[in-house]
């Protein structure tokens, strides 16, 4: 059994937030839907929600979130502040609540999320299972993300870096066929050590958690 990155307990303050504060970067902010998939993927307020830091799930309000992602984007301008609405939940409101159940029932990361598929492709779920229970969405929507081919982040790195698989291996010490496997997802780089991943960082001039997926 996965083990989750914060108590259940949680689970209903961490998709309400998300909700508002997707809501609020595409509905107050006018920032593009697929824009903030990006954020949510690379923004390291989202790996520290990710991780379940109670200072970003529940310490602060969704409102307060979005506007924290958005001074991480344009910190030279101030957030726009929130506006009351009496309407309904958006399908915007939807697309962060569910992606917080998403995030929290799978044990993925936003990162490896938005890798297989973008904000808008989830927004575009809530006509179909907004009124459903929301465990049918977590199946079929896993299901889909499953069926994408993604490069892998060591492979695509070492690519850019101009090195191979055993230049790499000379230079960071790690055996070639350790990162053999990591690049063909045999081995889930994401489990190897901390050391390991510092030695293939180094010579990439990357982080550690780059190359996680």
């Amino acid at each position: 059994m996965a083990i989750r990155s914060y108590n259940e307990v949680y689970l209903n303050e961490a998709k309400r937030h998300l909700g508002v504060a997707t809501d609020y970067l595409a509905n107050i902010c006018r920032i593009p839907a697929d824009r903030i998939g990006d954020i949510y993927a690379y923004s390291p307020t989202m790996v520290l929600f990710g991780r379940g830091d109670p200072g970003v799930v529940a310490g602060m309000s969704g409102t307060e979130l979005g506007q924290r992602l958005f001074r991480e984007i344009r910190p030279d301008e101030e957030a726009p502040a929130p506006v009351i609405s009496t309407a309904g939940r958006s399908p915007e409101y939807w697309g962060g609540w569910a992606l917080a159940h998403f995030q929290w029932y799978w044990c993925k990361t936003f990162r490896w999320i938005f890798a297989r598929t973008s904000m808008s492709n989830l927004l575009g779920k809530y006509s179909v299972y907004h009124e459903m229970d929301v465990s049918r969405f977590l199946e079929d929507f896993m299901q889909e993300l499953e069926l994408v081919v993604v490069e892998k982040n060591l492979r695509r790195i070492r690519l850019a870096a101009g090195y191979s698989q055993s230049e790499l291996s000379r230079l960071s010490g790690v055996n070639i066929r350790n990162i053999q496997l990591y690049e063909q997802g045999v081995q889930d780089i994401n489990r190897a050590s901390a050391s390991t991943l510092a030695a293939l960082a180094r010579p990439l001039a990357c982080t550690i958690e780059d190359l996680m997926e």
